[in-house]
């Protein structure tokens, strides 16, 4: 009876030490396919940045023109808006100037106006007239010698 209980023993061992083997062989294979289709990846990132890798380069070179040009283009803005700060001051100088030109003209047109104002158009024409009446014997004087 022993001998029964062993060999049923051993044959349970076989039997289980059978299924280990098949579940090691099954995780074996499932280990190669993870290790292979992790080198495929490996090679598939490697390769995509082995292409990508001289355009993101040319990007970046781009990228670093296109900032200085952009600074530059900053620089120039900044330029002008002080050449235009300068001209705006220039201007409202030349405004001010004007300005007081024009009031100080105008008190003298206000006066030459009072001035004009204050003839007596009246009397001018009469002593016209009467310049007139007293030149024209001379005139006619004149015109005897001529």
């Amino acid at each position: 009876m022993e001998q029964r209980e062993n060999s049923s023993a051993i044959s349970g061992n076989t039997d289980l030490t059978q299924k280990l083997l098949e579940v090691e062989k099954k995780q074996f294979s499932m280990l190669r396919i993870m290790m292979i289709a992790n080198v495929v990846l490996a090679a598939c990132i490697v390769l995509a940045l082995l292409v990508m890798l001289p355009k993101m380069m040319s990007v970046a070179a781009n990228a670093d023109q296109a900032l200085e040009e952009v600074n530059t283009l900053a620089g120039n803005a900044q330029k002008t808006l002080e050449n235009i700060d300068r001209t705006v001051e220039d201007a409202n100088t030349t405004v001010n100037s004007a300005g007081k030109i024009l009031e100080e003209n105008a008190e003298g047109m206000e006066q030459a106006l009072e001035n004009i104002n204050g003839i007596d158009f009246e009397s001018l024409n009469q002593a016209i007239k009467d310049l007139q009446q007293s030149v024209e014997p001379l005139a006619n004087l004149g015109r005897m010698f001529s």
